[in-house]
């Protein structure tokens, strides 16, 4: 039914994205607008409101706190009081502090129903900014605290298979879906994807930094520049530090014509300049969060026919992707393999335009938002019964 969730009124609640957020604002909350519920996106007043169509069943409330972890923690009590003051049926959480302000409520309203949609695997997110040595205990002391939450919510989200498989294990009644971030016909136009001509587009999507593989990328083109016709675009920027050092890379090595910065873009206009590439990068650097990823720029460079390289982490959905054989793998943290990666297609356009259209196909048949709609209503029907 198209509006079986009408009357129902959801809080789409964040803590740290902005309201415009692809997920929560474009994805999520259109789909349940769609099918008859009333939603307020709830979030820091951290960025623009999107442009809307007229009639859409979504409002945004914004709180004033700074962008940032820790006036999350210090304004606490002021996120807490505009959850208070928001009405809702159904509160759908972003991150884990908001899921400890949305249970606290609960225990006012016990009808109150909680979904927990868990953007990241938080404990993974935790550890990677301390010393490896403290990894996996750090890791597994905060999934201690947060399963006490996760079990007392009536529905649960991963963006991966691997944060949905650590979901499982503590929902008590499984009530829960893998909704990956695929792109959605909302802000993504469907386009063809670029002819396979010279100069063939290196492309990594967002913010690019160091533990993302800039190093890499920019070394790479600069070693393959004299024996291939290519060019690196970001589609996105880079800031501070390494923004300082790509500059001065580019000027010593002369990469003024191959290296480009789109610059930070709005969400909607990201997608025409991811179709312009042929090859999509994806360079991180192992740490506890990237070593389960499923990314939306994997899905996103699909959605475009892009073919893809990517470290060949065995719990990543890059791995997945790598069998289904859109994706070439290189050993993480090694440069040459991963240069030798990037040669393989440079090699072989017949290999390459093979990879591109599986990509498309894939993202066609699986890997767009119209697959996750029923997953994600699906687990909002369960918590409703």
């Amino acid at each position: 039914m198209a509006d079986d969730l009408k009357g129902l009124n959801v809080i789409s609640f964040t803590t740290g994205h902005p309201c415009s957020d692809g997920r929560i604002y474009y994805k999520e909350a259109k789909t349940l607008a769609k099918f008859g519920a009333s939603v307020t996106v709830l979030a820091p007043n951290i960025a623009k409101i999107p442009e809307q169509p007229q009639g859409e069943n979504v409002t945004f409330k914004l709180f004033d706190i700074k962008k940032g972890l820790k006036n999350r923690f210090i304004h606490g009590h002021k996120i807490y009081r505009s959850l208070l003051n928001t009405d809702g049926d159904l509160i759908h959480c972003h991150e884990p502090d908001g899921l400890f302000w949305a249970l606290l409520i609960k225990r006012k309203r016990p009808n109150l129903k909680i979904i927990f949609d868990s953007h990241e695997m938080w404990g993974a997110d935790l550890a990677k900014r301390l010393p490896p040595m403290l990894w996996n205990s750090s890791q597994k002391g905060y999934e201690l605290f947060e399963s006490n939450m996760i079990r007392e919510c009536d529905g649960a989200f991963g963006a991966s298979l691997a944060i949905s498989n650590y979901l499982s294990h503590h929902l008590p009644h499984n009530n829960l879906a893998t909704i990956f971030n695929v792109p959605t016909k909302a802000a993504f136009p469907e386009l063809e994807p670029a002819k396979l001509q010279e100069p063939i587009i290196l492309l990594h999507e967002g913010s690019l930094s160091f533990n993302r593989g800039l190093k890499n990328m920019a070394m790479a083109v600069n070693e393959l520049k004299n024996d291939y016709n290519i060019k690196l675009k970001i589609v996105g920027d880079v800031f501070g530090e390494e923004k300082a050092w790509l500059e001065k890379y580019i000027k010593n090595h002369k990469l003024e014509n191959i290296i480009q910065r789109t610059g930070w873009l709005p969400y909607e206009k990201v997608g025409p300049e991811i179709a312009s590439g042929h090859i999509g990068l994806n360079c991180h650097e192992y740490n506890p969060l990237n070593a389960i990823a499923a990314p939306n720029k994997c899905f996103n460079y699909m959605y475009y026919g892009l073919a893809q390289v990517a470290p060949d982490f065995p719990k990543s959905h890059y791995a997945i992707l790598a069998k289904e054989g859109a994706l070439e793998s290189f050993k993480a943290d090694n440069y040459k393999s991963m240069l030798e990666a990037i040669k393989k297609y440079l090699n072989n356009y017949s290999l390459l335009e093979k990879a591109r259209q599986t990509a498309l196909k894939l993202s066609k048949e699986k890997y767009r938002w119209e697959h996750m709609e029923k997953p994600l209503l699906d687990v909002y029907r369960h918590a409703l019964r």
